[in-house]
């Protein structure tokens, strides 16, 4: 199934190099500028793990203290971690979807030193591809979570008059080993839908068994599930087109 992994014609965007292992650390950059000289000393964001440890790691040190609200059902392993970078505060999220305001109450916030980094940020993966990466081929492949990645992704391609088609792959099943794709906060949604109406994407939506089978034959890479879950797509374009498979890394797990 995953013959063609090897080939030349598959180029690998490998993520896991940044410094927080996952490619997050592109929206904790921007984030960071976004919020520098600002009045903000405290920032907000829910998580599953990643985007909030890659941000605590980012703002360690500085005078800006970061909350983290996660799911109060989150590994252990993943809560700990977290806690060496902000205050982490479980709740139950499975039943709501907690705005500015309600974040602020539940960390005792004022609203005028509270930031959300909750709120999406598509344009912060613009730079994710550099130099003539958007024109050097026919696919590139990420993974879906909240799809802010693959929003900024497309925004470079257009903006460069890329003729790539951008595939985004994300798990089908509700409950995946891919957990950092399923989330049901998709505020993005919309503009996904337009992207793809446009024709410069399209999204895969891959059942389990693939999902295992893409992180089973890929164990080799810095790449979680929800990472690994790119290659599944890889069978289903031309043989011998030119693809670049992002890896979005190696988070918490």
């Amino acid at each position: 199934m995953y013959a063609r992994m090897a080939t030349t014609n598959i180029a690998i965007k490998d993520c896991s190099t940044c410094k927080s292992g996952t490619w997050k650390d592109y929206r904790s950059i921007y984030i960071a500028q976004l919020i520098a000289n600002s009045a903000y000393k405290n920032v907000v964001i829910i998580t599953s793990g990643n985007a909030g440890y890659s941000l605590g790691l980012l703002l360690k040190g500085t005078d800006i203290k970061l909350y983290c609200i996660v799911e109060d059902t989150i590994q252990e392993s993943i809560k700990q971690k977290l806690e060496t970078v902000s205050t982490v505060i479980c709740t139950d999220l499975r039943e709501r979807f907690l705005n500015t305001e309600a974040l602020e109450k539940l960390c005792d916030l004022s609203k005028s030193t509270c930031f959300n980094a909750t709120e999406a940020f598509p344009d912060a993966y613009i730079n994710l591809l550099i130099n003539d990466e958007a024109l050097m081929y026919d696919y590139i492949i990420c993974p879906v979570g909240s799809a802010e990645a693959f929003l900024g992704i497309s925004k470079k391609l257009e903006e460069s008059n890329s003729k790539t088609k951008l595939i985004g792959v994300t798990a089908e099943a509700a409950t995946s080993i891919a957990n950092k794709l399923t989330t049901p906060w998709r505020p993005l949604a919309e503009q996904v839908e337009r992207v793809i109406e446009g024709g410069r994407g399209e999204l895969l939506y891959i059942p389990e068994e693939r999902v295992v089978a893409a992180y089973e034959a890929n164990k080799h890479l810095q790449a979680e599930p929800s990472a690994t879950i790119v290659w599944a797509a890889v069978e289903e374009l031309p043989e011998g087109a030119k693809i670049l498979v992002i890896n979005s890394g190696l988070g918490l797990v």
